[in-house]
C-alpha cells in the first residue's frame, strides 16, 4: 500500500520472524516494560529490508510517539487533519478504532518536531495520551474516553524551545507526568480512574539557561521496599515515592562547569541499582555519561 502524499507511513516489519513472535510480549510504553528499549530473547535480525516489510498504514499527520502494544493491539497517536487523534490497529494493519480530541497545537519546528511527541502507554485496561495541545486523556480499550484535561489551560503552556517531549508512565493505580521546562516544573500522579491529581511535586533548579527544558520520561524503579521513579532534568536527578510524590534524593553535579544549552532530552537508562545517565550536548563534543 502506497502511504497518501504528505502523509507519514506508520510501519510493522517482519524480518525472519513472524509477527507472533515480534509481539509475543506486551510493549505497553515507550522503549518497552523495562523502559531501556530492549528484551531479552535472541536471532533477532542485524538488517533492515524494505522488501520483508509485512505492511504499511498512510496516516493523515505527522506524529514523533512511538506505537505500544497490548496482546493483539497496536495505539499510536498522530494528529488527523489538525485534531488531536489516537489510533489502535490489529496486527496486520487494521485500523480497529480512531478517537479525536480536539485541534492540535502545531510544532513549533515543522521540519522536525510534531504535536503528538508523547508515546501513550497501557496496562491493557485502557490507553493514557498526551499532546502538546495539553490533552491528557484516559481511553478505554474500545477507544470511548475515560476522562480528558486539558493541562495548558490548567496550568499554563509550557515554555520549551523545541516541542514537549515526555511520556507519561504507569505505576500501580496512578499515571505519572511531568511538566519540565522554563516555567512552574512538575510532576504530578494522576488516578487512572479518573484522571483527579493524588500528588504534584514541584521540580525547580537553578540552572544555566534552557538546561531546565525537559523532553525526557520518568522511569518506574524500586527504592527498598516500595515503587518509585526518576526524572531528569536541569542537571540534577531526583527520585520520588510513586504512591505520594514525597522526594527520596536528588543527585547534582553533572554540570560543574555551568554550561548553558544542555536541555535534557534523552532519558536515563537503569540496570540494576545503577542509573547510566547521558549529560551534555554530542553535536558541541560535550556529551557524557
Amino acid at each position: 500500500m502506497k502511504a497518501p502524499r504528505n502523509s507519514i507511513a506508520f510501519v510493522v516489519t517482519a524480518l525472519f520472524f513472524s509477527t507472533s513472535f515480534l509481539f509475543a510480549e506486551n510493549w505497553p510504553s515507550w522503549r518497552g516494560p523495562s523502559y531501556s528499549g530492549s528484551r531479552a530473547g535472541e536471532n533477532y535480525p542485524t538488517q533492515w529490508s524494505a522488501d520483508k516489510v509485512t505492511w504499511k498504514v498512510g496516516l493523515s499527520g505527522k506524529g514523533a510517539s512511538s506505537p505500544v502494544v497490548w496482546k493483539n493491539r497496536i495505539f499510536l497517536t498522530a494528529p488527523a487533519e489538525g485534531v488531536d487523534t489516537a489510533l489502535a490497529f490489529d496486527l496486520d494493519g487494521k485500523e480497529i478504532w480512531k478517537t479525536e480530541f480536539g485541534a492540535e497545537t502545531k510544532a513549533k519546528h515543522m521540519k522536525l518536531g510534531t504535536s503528538s511527541n508523547a508515546s501513550p502507554v497501557t496496562d491493557g485496561k485502557g490507553v493514557f495520551v498526551y499532546f502538546k495541545s495539553g490533552t491528557f486523556a484516559a481511553l478505554e480499550m474500545d477507544g470511548t474516553i475515560r476522562w480528558k484535561r486539558n493541562l495548558a489551560e490548567e496550568f499554563g503552556r509550557q515554555d520549551l524551545y523545541w516541542d514537549q517531549g515526555s511520556s507519561p508512565v504507569i505505576i500501580g493505580d496512578l499515571v505519572i507526568l511531568p511538566r519540565l521546562h522554563a516555567g512552574d516544573s512538575w510532576v504530578a500522579g494522576f488516578e487512572k480512574s479518573t484522571g483527579k491529581i493524588r500528588w504534584k511535586q514541584e521540580r525547580n533548579f537553578e540552572v544555566p539557561a534552557e538546561n531546565d527544558n525537559g523532553y525526557t520520561t520518568p522511569i518506574p524503579i524500586r527504592h527498598g521496599d516500595r515503587n518509585a521513579l526518576l526524572v531528569w532534568c536541569s542537571d540534577h536527578l531526583t527520585a520520588y515515592a510513586a504512591d505520594n510524590g514525597s522526594l527520596l534524593w536528588t543527585c547534582g553535579g553533572f554540570n560543574p562547569k555551568g554550561k548553558k544549552l544542555w536541555p535534557p532530552i534523552a532519558t536515563p537508562v537503569v540496570a540494576g541499582d545503577i542509573a547510566v545517565v547521558p549529560v551534555g550536548r554530542d553535536d558541541r563534543k560535550q556529551a557524557e555519561v
